[in-house]
Order: C-alpha cells, then sequence, then structure tokens
C-alpha cells in the first residue's frame, strides 16, 4: 500500500522497525538506519499505510488491528509526513493507540521486551538489579513491580534507621562514658550544694540565737529597770518627812531672815 521497508533491514528487526513506526510518531526507537517517516513512502506515490494486528487470545473476541497512514505533504518547500491511526477501522488519537498498547504492557524502552541490535551492547551493561527491573516490567504484572519498588523504598528507609539507631547508640555510649567521666565532679557538687543549704540553716539559727540572747538581756534590764523603780518608790516614800521638814525649815529661815532684816534697819537708823 505504498510503504516501502529498508533494504538493510529484514526479518525480526523490520517487524520491530514497522512496528514502531505504526505505533509512536517517531520513525523507529532509535535504530540509526532510519531517517524519517515519509522515507517510508514508496517512490512516486503521496500515501502509505502499515498495518499491525494483535492477536486477541480469546476465540469469542476479535483480533485488534492497528492502521497508520502515512501522508506525504509540501509545506514551506520541504516534504514533511502527515499521519491519522484506525483503531479496529475506526479513526483513532495517536493516545488512543497508545493506551491500547500500554494495556497490553509494552514498553518500548525495555531491553528485555524490545532490543534493537544497536543496543545490544547496552543491554549488555546493565547491572543484575536494573535486569531484574527491566524483567518484572516486561512481565505485565504491574503490582510486581510496585512492589519491588515499594520493597526498596522501605529497605531504604530500614537503612536509614538503622543508621540513625546506630547513631543513638553511638551517642548513648558516648553519653555514658561523659557521665562517668563526670560522676565526681557530680558528687562535689551535690556535696557543695548540701554544703550550701547547712550555711544557710546554720545562718539563720545564728540570728535566732542572736535574738534569743538579746530577747534575755531585755529581759534582765526590763527586770531591773522595774527593780530599781520600786526602789526609788520606797526611798521617794521614805524621804517625804525629811522633805516635809525642809520645807518647813526653809519656810522657818525665810521668816527668821525677813525679821532679821527688819531688825538690822531699825538699828541702823538709831
Amino acid at each position: 500500500m505504498g510503504c516501502g521497508g529498508d533494504p538493510a533491514v529484514t526479518g525480526r528487526s523490520s517487524s520491530l522497525s514497522k512496528f514502531l513506526i505504526t505505533i509512536f510518531f517517531f520513525t523507529s526507537f532509535s535504530l540509526t538506519f532510519y531517517l524519517a517517516s515519509v522515507d517510508y513512502i514508496r517512490y512516486g506515490s503521496q500515501t502509505a499505510s502499515i498495518v499491525i494486528e494483535f492477536y486477541s487470545g480469546d476465540v469469542n473476541e476479535e483480533n485488534i488491528i492497528i492502521e497508520r497512514q502515512l501522508r506525504s505533504v509540501q509545506k514551506n518547500g520541504k516534504t514533511e509526513c502527515q499521519s491519522s491511526w484506525k483503531l479496529n477501522g475506526r479513526t483513532a488519537q495517536r493516545k488512543d493507540v497508545l493506551d491500547f498498547i500500554t494495556s497490553l504492557h509494552v514498553e518500548i524502552n525495555n531491553l528485555c521486551q524490545v532490543l534493537p541490535q544497536e543496543r545490544v551492547v547496552e543491554f549488555s551493561k546493565l547491572s543484575p538489579k536494573e535486569l531484574l527491573v527491566s524483567t518484572e516490567k516486561s512481565i505485565g504484572d504491574s503490582n510486581l513491580y510496585s512492589n519491588h519498588m515499594r520493597l526498596i523504598t522501605l529497605s531504604n528507609e530500614a537503612a536509614d534507621l538503622a543508621v540513625k539507631i546506630k547513631n543513638c547508640h553511638g551517642f548513648i555510649m558516648k553519653f555514658n562514658n561523659h557521665k562517668t567521666t563526670i560522676e565526681p565532679d557530680m558528687k562535689l557538687l551535690k556535696q557543695r550544694k548540701k554544703f550550701e543549704r547547712e550555711i544557710g540553716w546554720l545562718e539563720k539559727k545564728k540570728i535566732y540565737l542572736q535574738f534569743q540572747a538579746k530577747h534575755e538581756q531585755y529581759e534582765e534590764i526590763r527586770k531591773t529597770f522595774y527593780q530599781k523603780k520600786k526602789e526609788f518608790e520606797t526611798a521617794t516614800n521614805r524621804l517625804k518627812p525629811v522633805k516635809k521638814r525642809i520645807e518647813n525649815c526653809i519656810a522657818l529661815s525665810g521668816k527668821l531672815h525677813s525679821k532679821f532684816l527688819c531688825f538690822y534697819a531699825v538699828a541702823y537708823i538709831y
């Protein structure tokens, strides 16, 4: 139908190229001997089509047919290729075709599913882990790959936790060693605090004893004061008659002095 093939590619490689050309916009995966989709239109033709039929696996269901139509157009002096797809004879978008291929668990970049000749060296360099992941993806069970990725994530988390636990154990050992080192200092510090409390208590007791001594002195002085006061009152009572006599003598002395002055004045006149 106007579709030409590359003379350098036959057999399985040619079939693989046609499969990739049908499904994707690019010509064929990464096969370096292909140029562009327009190169697959036979010389002298304007259109070409590639048809791939997928076996359904069920006798009661029809096989699925994908068709890609290539059309050569001139644009700005250049020849370009426009594509359209059909799915079971109905016009479809490329996304619909890709969704169908994805449902078949076909991964073009998975070297365990699609291995072009020029990527054999790249495939041989895959590590065992990368081969395992590619194989899981090619099996078709998405849960297997997702569970594997989850297992890897959990393993990494477990490794991180193991490192953290190791660091915690190291910190605990370091703390215990430091605790053993500073234990004598801690005992001295506790003794110091104990002595400080005792000193504080003794300071309070000292103030109390000083107050008690002063209070005793106050009581003694108070008793002495009342005793002396009583003695003073007794002496005062005993001196009252003497005081009375002294007052009488003073009064008598005054009278005698007045008389003496009178006699003296009369005598002086005469």
